[in-house]
């Protein structure tokens, strides 16, 4: 491995990511925040010139970046940009914990939403500014990542997008990592710019605006506010977070693709349909038992069930409009829409809706096979046969994600949580879902009072649910070292 190319690498990435934090640093100036502002300054300092050190010891080394730099440099980016990200909460006006810093951070990062803070409304300009800021780049990182570099890693079965998305992105942003990070970025930031500008028209004000649409585009759920969405009160509001949100959990070449006048893919690619289908049909079911079992309106149980709903299933985690002592049967399905999450190449996070797409053919197939155990029965995606190396990996994917959710859920049951907590909590986590399934599960929206054991723990599940599971999994194996 050249650890000459990942040193420059680290060091481009944190260069611009201490020239990020100026932003929030003259907020907070101009707001008279004169704490904040240094507390942003000293971090951009320390982070520009670590980003330089690193620049100057890979400087004239050679090494290209193959698969194992890629490795490296997908875990070491999000860690390193998390405890940087974490400074302006330390050394500002919050005057937070290392611990509480890197929890904020990483969970902005890795577009999670968890938050420690339970009351957001009190936080500097600045600072409001900066955790929105930091999903909405972590947002773009997972975009870039998910399309150019997970497809060509083989990892879970996400390898078939070379077929698909891959081959979308081929003929319409070309593979090369530059020129499709800048296409990507310029979708990216025209949907976040076209999502502000209709809350605003909506009644948002400006400022917060701008925040939730870098939370919803990057399907982060950051909000200014304690009560999240539900504290603004205004059913055109969370009609404009659906419809973004839903977007944001779509596989972001279709969007390319449409605005190049060819909306058609949209109906043509599975995970879209699937989506579309989920949203509808559990928003439906959810509607449903609110109306029959909590006496709730149709119009305003049907208000609640599809924010609660497209909030879950894309893995933004706003917590929408009050669903009062939810029914057990609302808070599993928000539990098993989170787990599945959105479609590949999105921001979203999950299993992603192609596994979940190839799980349920595959389990098909097999009920068909009981009656015709000799027939060859193919499972198809996007009209093309699928490898059954590629089914296996699939459940193989699947299973490690299981055995990941038990774990982070008996692991934070070990430190105090009780069983509903802890899972929702690991659930939350493991699929980057924000507060909206505490919430539902009157477990609490904020993580503030958990033990710092429980909050590095809960860490580490965001960052294995942001990388793939097996991508960071692959780097604790001693056999990648030896090779």
């Amino acid at each position: 491995m050249s650890h000459a190319a990942v040193s420059r690498v680290l060091g481009w990435m944190l260069s611009i990511f201490a020239a990020t934090m100026l932003a929030p640093a003259l907020l907070s100036l101009g707001a008279g925040e004169i704490d904040t502002a240094a507390g942003f300054a000293l971090s951009a300092g320390a982070a520009l010139f670590i980003g330089v050190l690193l620049l100057v010891t890979g400087r004239g080394r050679g090494g290209a970046i193959g698969r194992a730099e890629t490795l490296v440099l997908a875990v070491m980016g999000w860690l390193v940009l998390g405890l940087f990200g974490a400074l302006p909460f330390v050394f500002g006006s919050t005057a937070t914990s290392l611990t509480d810093g890197f929890f904020e951070s990483l969970s902005g990062l890795t577009t999670t939403g968890l938050s420690i803070f339970p009351a957001p409304e009190n936080l500097d300009s600045g600072l409001l500014l900066w955790r929105a800021m930091t999903q909405w780049m972590g947002g773009m990182a997972t975009i870039v990542f998910a399309i150019t570099i997970l497809p060509t890693l083989g990892i879970g079965g996400i390898e078939i997008l070379r077929g698909d998305a891959t081959q979308r992105v081929s003929d319409t942003l070309r593979p090369r990592l530059r020129q499709t990070a800048r296409a990507l970025w310029m979708l990216y930031a025209f949907l976040t710019a076209l999502c502000g500008a209709a809350l605003w028209i909506a009644g948002m004000p400006a400022f917060d605006a701008l925040c939730h649409a870098m939370s919803t585009l990057s399907t982060g759920g950051f909000s200014t506010r304690a009560d999240s969405v539900a504290g603004f009160d205004n059913a055109a509001v969370e009609l404009i977070l659906v419809v973004f949100m839903v977007a944001a959990a779509m596989n972001f070449t279709l969007h390319w693709r449409a605005i190049q006048g060819r909306p058609g893919h949209y109906g043509d690619d599975p995970e879209c349909r699937f989506l579309l289908g989920i949203v509808l049909f559990a928003t439906v079911a959810t509607a449903g038992v609110l109306i029959v079992g909590d006496r709730i309106m149709p119009l305003e149980a049907l208000r609640k069930g599809v924010f609660a709903v497209v909030s879950a299933v894309t893995t933004t985690g706003y917590v929408g409009p009050t669903i009062p002592m939810a029914p057990t049967f609302v808070v599993f399905l928000l539990l098993a829409l989170a787990m599945v999450g959105g479609a590949s190449g999105s921001t979203a996070g999950g299993l992603k809706l192609m596994r979940g797409v190839l799980l349920l053919r595959q389990g098909g197939r097999e009920m068909v096979r009981l009656t015709r155990p000799h027939g060859v029965i193919p499972v198809k995606y996007g009209g093309a046969s699928v490898p059954a190396p590629m089914i296996q990996a699939v459940w193989g994917f699947f299973a490690a994600y299981i055995f990941c959710l038990v774990l982070l859920a008996s692991g934070l049951s070990a430190f105090g949580l009780d069983f509903p907590a802890a899972l929702t909590a690991a659930t939350s986590g493991l699929s980057n879902t924000g507060p909206v399934l505490g919430a539902v599960g009157g477990h609490g929206a904020t993580y503030a009072a958990l033990p710092d054991g429980a909050k590095w723990l809960l860490a580490l599940g965001m960052l294995i649910g942001r990388l793939e599971l097996l991508t960071l999994l692959v780097l604790l194996s001693p056999i990648f070292w030896r090779r």
